[in-house]
């Protein structure tokens, strides 16, 4: 009888190990075939922002936004060099952006005038038993190109939840003196309170 036991436990792994070689193994393939054909050729993310007036952003030399102070935009572009114009009221800036995969995402705000602030809003949002105010992340102006992967531009767009050890990042338009101002004045500024 236990001899039988043992045959049949040997059986189902071997079982197990054929479900996963047809079924696993192809569909592991085919995802890293997507994956990899997506950062070859696909288009990349460029995330747009109107700083503290609004703005009516170019790629390319083609209209993609019109945005209020604050409001942002996602345009989807190709692989290659781009130029992302913002036209406001204190004048017009060109920012270069290089979508070098199909996986880019970044962020270009509206010239070194527009300021901005990465913040870490986990604890705040999404730990309820040990709530803390955002952190920043980083201070940056809008020349500068930042790498936008698992931020989002809005507290709207914010995820009604996040895995257990997920980060949340906000990026969010200040006025440039909040930048020279230590970080928890940047927060208080932005309107967080316990």
């Amino acid at each position: 009888m236990f001899d039988l036991l043992k045959g049949f436990g040997r059986g189902v792994r071997l079982l197990r190990l054929a479900i996963l070689v047809v079924f696993g193994l192809p569909i592991l393939v085919c995802g890293a075939i997507a994956l990899g054909y997506t950062w070859m050729f696909g288009e990349g993310d460029v995330h747009v922002m109107a700083g503290v007036e609004p703005a009516k952003v170019y790629l390319d030399g083609q209209v993609v936004a019109d945005l209020q102070p604050g409001e942002d935009e996602t345009v989807s572009v190709g692989q290659g060099s781009h130029t992302i114009r913002y036209e406001t009221a204190s004048g017009t800036v060109d920012v270069p952006a290089d979508v070098a995969s199909g996986l880019t995402n970044e962020f270009v705000g509206a010239g070194k005038d527009a300021c901005y602030v990465e913040l870490d809003v986990t604890d705040f949002y999404y730990k309820s038993t040990k709530q803390k105010l955002p952190t920043v992340y980083k201070k940056f102006h809008g020349d500068e190109v930042v790498n936008a992967s698992g931020a989002v531009f809005s507290e709207a767009a914010l995820p009604s939840q996040i895995d257990d050890n997920g980060t949340e990042y906000l990026i969010l338009g200040v006025a440039c003196e909040e930048l020279a101002a230590d970080d928890a004045q940047v927060v208080a500024a932005l309107g967080y309170s316990l």
